[in-house]
């Protein structure tokens, strides 16, 4: 393993999003994280497993992205666009994203999406103001041996690669109202 790939860094934010998005939702939970540099072998360089309420997948998916650009830029107040372009980017987020959104990849607009995203980056701001992206990316980076995340969960470094688990993860429940709530529906 490369342990300084060139997207290590960014691939701990990313995913670090992914997590702290989960886990600010209501029962939402982090299985694992891994930030491994997997280039070698399948083309994807981490990812993250965790769980929310159905209603509040897109948030998921969205977390990763909105700390991916936030990393880049981390003074500018980031639109549905800048974190759009980066789930474009990913072909795991975009499939996913999509499939909640319910559309075609082309059929997304600010003006759909503007009171969605503004609850999504209220969160994500507010987790950003707080570091807690931040450290938890940081800890990743470091290696640390255990992460406790904000929401109490315990995770172990798996010695064999860059992959936090949770021991005891318990899944959200699927029914509930959610934090941020489902993407808007598509009006044919």
């Amino acid at each position: 393993m490369d342990e300084d790939y060139p997207e290590r860094r960014h691939t701990a934010y990313h995913e670090a999003g992914h997590a702290i998005a989960a886990i600010k939702t209501p029962r939402g939970a982090v299985e694992h994280i891994d930030i491994c540099d997997r280039n070698n072998n399948d083309a994807e360089s981490g990812g993250t497993n965790c769980s929310s309420v159905t209603a509040d997948d897109a948030f998921r998916v969205y977390g990763g992205p909105w700390a991916h650009v936030k990393f880049y830029r981390p003074a500018d107040a980031l639109t549905f666009y800048d974190v759009l372009t980066c789930i474009y980017a990913n072909n795991d987020d975009q499939d996913l994203f999509i499939h909640y959104a319910e559309r075609d990849a082309e059929i997304f607009t600010a003006e759909t999406f503007e009171d969605w995203h503004e609850r999504a980056d209220g969160v994500m701001s507010a987790a950003w103001e707080a570091q807690e992206v931040q450290n938890l990316a940081e800890e990743m980076l470091a290696r640390a041996k255990k992460i406790r995340l904000s929401n109490g969960q315990l995770l172990i470094r798996d010695s064999w690669r860059d992959r936090w688990v949770c021991k005891d993860f318990v899944p959200a429940p699927e029914e509930g109202k959610g934090l941020v709530g489902p993407l808007p529906p598509f009006n044919h």
